[in-house]
């Protein structure tokens, strides 16, 4: 008898199947005028790159400028300035002028019956006591910079007194 035959059958010679189509793979290759604009994009890049940094070393060196020159107007600045000194012939004139202005102010208070555009006799009264004041300070020997302060506020208020002075003056001429 014979033996039966094993289910692998590991002798038996394999049939050759069907042929695997093969596929063949091509590789992506590189586009030339791919590598072409991206080349001109990076060297356009350098080259914005390096006018931004010369365009930011400007900049540093005008700031650098600046603060040095405003370090140095600083020092200047705390140097003591001293104003000029006011003699006592300008502080005559000056109270003159208050006393032109004090009749000025008189005769068109008088003349005008509107009170509200005039100046007050309180007003011309304090101004002559900061007359007062400046020339006793100018009488001392040297000039602080409380009265050079005094003495502009002083003369800014003749300056708005003599203003309101010509408008009344000007509304007296107006009206018949």
């Amino acid at each position: 008898m014979s033996s039966p035959i094993p289910p692998d059958q590991p002798t038996r010679p394999l049939r050759p199947l069907d042929p695997v189509a093969r596929v063949e793979r091509v590789e992506p290759g590189v586009d030339p005028l791919v590598v072409a604009a991206l080349d001109d994009s990076v060297r356009s890049m350098r080259t914005a790159l390096a006018l931004l940094a010369l365009v930011a070393l400007a900049a540093l060196g005008i700031a650098l400028y600046a603060l040095l020159k405003a370090d140095e107007a600083e020092r200047t600045d705390r140097t003591p300035i001293r104003p000029a000194a006011v003699t006592r012939a300008q502080l005559e004139d000056l109270e003159d002028r208050v006393d032109d202005l004090r009749g000025d102010v008189r005769r068109a208070t008088a003349d005008a019956g509107d009170k509200e555009e005039t100046a007050s006799a309180e007003e011309v009264d304090d101004l002559r006591t900061d007359v007062a004041t400046l020339q006793e300070q100018a009488g001392a020997k040297g000039q602080d910079n409380q009265t050079a302060a005094a003495l502009d506020d002083l003369r800014d208020r003749l300056s708005t007194l003599d203003a309101r002075v010509q408008d009344l003056e000007k509304q007296q001429e107006q009206t018949p």
